[in-house]
């Protein structure tokens, strides 16, 4: 059984290609297995999720930590791929041609979206791979606790996601070293429009701290709050472009001072049609 480790691209993607696989594999009974007879996603995944997304794959960090905070991959109703990238601010973008959708659609025909459907992982700290798809014609999702980092689990379903893994891993690598072809054109750094940050106040000055590098002083800018209740704000325009900057500077492992405060910023990219991580109610204790 083949283990494909889930960092390039995406630690996980979750699609089965029917061609992959050894014949030893049982017959994929596409009624119970194929999208549209899964875990329907809850409300809150939905929203979290802009609307002409197909399929979403993200991966937590170790024992749960909440990793990149970027899909490993995401592909979008007219081709447009998201995922993990090395520049920028952390995303890279390419676009499918209609076969390359069409070969993305053929890989999830098969996948199992039931919540009881995978074998759950007995190995402790492990990332957990979350899949997000409309391709069944609803919105489904599914997690699956160590996939692709358990050398003991032997489950045809954990095959076919990182089966599903690789075929996504060839198209972003086709992208990568061709500026036109026939399945993906065009890999490159991705800016977004907006970009969320969420603060935690750390007190004093330190002196490692850099000057607040934005546009504007912080008190200038709107607080909202994260689902968690931390403070954050929603940045444009040059302010993207400055974070950008100062990503090679080692953005997140540095403070900011703001005044007479210091303020950790845990930089989070918002996608094209993305709410983000900021709402506008202000959080009980602003930073600032």
């Amino acid at each position: 059984m083949r283990r494909h480790h889930a960092a390039a691209l995406g630690t996980l993607l979750v699609f089965g290609l029917t061609a992959c696989g050894d014949s030893s594999d049982p017959p994929i009974d596409v009624t119970l297995n194929g999208p549209g007879h899964g875990t329907l996603a809850s409300p809150d995944v939905v929203s979290a999720h802009a609307a002409d997304v197909l399929v979403s794959v993200y991966s937590t960090g170790g024992s749960g930590e909440p990793g990149t905070r970027v899909p490993d991959a995401e592909v979008r109703t007219d081709g447009t791929v998201f995922l993990n990238g090395e520049e920028g601010l952390g995303v890279d973008t390419f676009t499918l041609t209609p076969d390359g959708l069409t070969r993305v659609r053929e890989a999830f025909r098969t996948v199992a979206f039931g919540k009881h459907d995978y074998e759950r992982s007995e190995w402790t700290d492990q990332p957990v791979t979350s899949v997000f798809t409309t391709l069944g014609g609803r919105p489904e999702a599914v997690s699956v606790y160590g996939l692709g980092h358990d050398e003991d689990v032997d489950d045809h379903e954990w095959d076919r996601l990182l089966d599903a893994i690789a075929e996504l891993d060839d198209l972003a690598e086709t992208a990568a070293v061709r500026t036109d072809g026939d399945i993906a054109t065009g890999r490159a750094s991705y800016r977004p429009e907006r970009v969320g940050l969420v603060l935690t106040d750390n007190g004093e000055v330190e002196d490692a701290s850099i000057d607040w590098p934005l546009s504007r002083p912080l008190a200038e800018y709107d607080q909202g709050s994260t689902e968690l209740g931390d403070p954050c704000i929603v940045v444009t325009g040059s302010d993207v472009v400055t974070l950008e900057a100062l990503r090679d500077e080692d953005l997140d492992d540095r403070a900011w001072s703001s005044g007479t405060t210091s303020v950790d910023v845990d930089v989070r990219p918002i996608l094209r049609g993305e709410t983000g991580p900021c709402t506008p109610a202000a959080p009980e204790t602003p930073v600032g």
